[in-house]
């Protein structure tokens, strides 16, 4: 494959995993302020099907944006190896930490569903006044 063919991939690449990162965030963002606006109101049910709903959308997305940043990051070592092309690219540390941030983003969006659906429950001690409405 020639200079130009690498660098043609690893620029498509690149982009696309910006796209899937970006997707990412926008699931676990809209799952947070729904989570957040109407959890209190979601019966168990609901609360279930919408996490898994969202395990999978967010899952599949996060699996794509790694694909393509493995993509953008092997077309960039090969652009090293075999041009000496000399660029900033992640180590094989990124990947999977990138990965593994991912579902631990994932893990956390579901478990603060489940947190602001249980109520607040007040303690009051005995040496503060309570307020009555």
């Amino acid at each position: 494959m020639t200079q130009a063919e690498l660098w043609q991939l690893q620029l498509m690449a690149a982009p696309n995993t910006s796209e899937a990162f970006q997707g990412v965030v926008t699931i676990i963002f809209a799952f947070l302020a729904t989570a957040y606006f109407v959890g209190r109101r979601l019966t168990r049910a609901q609360a279930i099907l919408a996490s898994l709903f969202f395990v999978y959308g967010a899952a599949s997305t996060g699996f794509m944006a790694i694909v393509e940043f493995r993509r953008a990051a092997m077309f960039m070592e090969r652009l090293t190896a075999e041009y000496g092309v000399s660029s900033i690219s992640p180590n094989a540390f990124v990947v999977p930490a990138s990965a593994l941030l991912l579902a631990l983003l994932i893990v956390a969006s579901v478990a603060f569903l489940f947190q602001v659906r249980r109520p607040r429950r007040r303690h009051v001690s005995s040496s503060q006044p309570s307020e009555t409405r």
